[in-house]
């Protein structure tokens, strides 16, 4: 069994509190994390780890105005999310293991929106890979992974009928919209891993 916590702070970006004097005197984004774990062994050839997180979002950074560049740690939020790995040795340097992360982040900007899902959260991940030690120095593998689509913004589209606002007749203009209300598609990746030589 494992278990941690913690708080741990984040700077804001440079380009955040370059972008208006009023910036400066932005403080650091908050993260109170606590997580618990456990690993199994069963024979000589399968290891099993679970671990559960929670994480509290404390002022973070959130865009106050558009037009001046003017940001506030006004935003809040929380992740959770739990990992399962299980690994399986095989015979003549052969080994697999397999992945699957949960996790779902809720953020929050406090300016009346309400709630919505973080725009890197893909809420499931499942990963397989292999790999095979040719020798003490050399050393091949590959991996496969896929993952749901992350949130994305939806919007109004509006033709222009005119100059007004400095807007050109005919363009397409986002009117309005709504925060990461529907999701990207899905995606498969694999990476296959050249000879490595890891020993010298």
């Amino acid at each position: 069994m494992s278990a941690t916590a913690g708080s741990f702070y984040q700077s804001p970006r440079f380009i955040e509190r370059a972008a208006d004097p009023s910036n400066f005197g932005l403080g650091s984004e908050r993260v109170d994390h606590v997580s618990l774990g456990a690993n199994w062994r069963f024979g000589d050839r399968w290891t099993v780890l679970v671990e559960g997180y929670a994480r509290q979002l404390d002022d973070l950074v959130t865009a106050g105005d558009s037009v001046t560049g003017r940001v506030v740690n006004a935003g809040e939020g929380t992740s959770h999310g739990v990992d399962l790995v299980v690994n399986r040795e095989f015979a003549r340097g052969w080994s697999a293991n397999a992945v699957y992360s949960y996790n779902d982040v809720t953020l929050n900007d406090n300016d009346g929106a309400g709630d919505y899902p973080a725009d890197y959260n893909h809420q499931h991940m499942v990963g397989v890979g292999a790999r095979w030690e040719i020798s003490e120095r050399w050393q091949v593998g590959a991996r496969w992974k896929y993952a749901t689509g992350r949130p994305r913004d939806e919007f109004v589209e509006r033709i222009s009928e005119g100059y007004s606002q400095g807007e050109m007749p005919g363009a397409v203009y986002r009117a309005s919209g709504w925060i990461h209300v529907e999701l990207v598609p899905a995606f498969l990746t694999m990476h296959p891993a050249p000879p490595k030589k890891w020993r010298a």
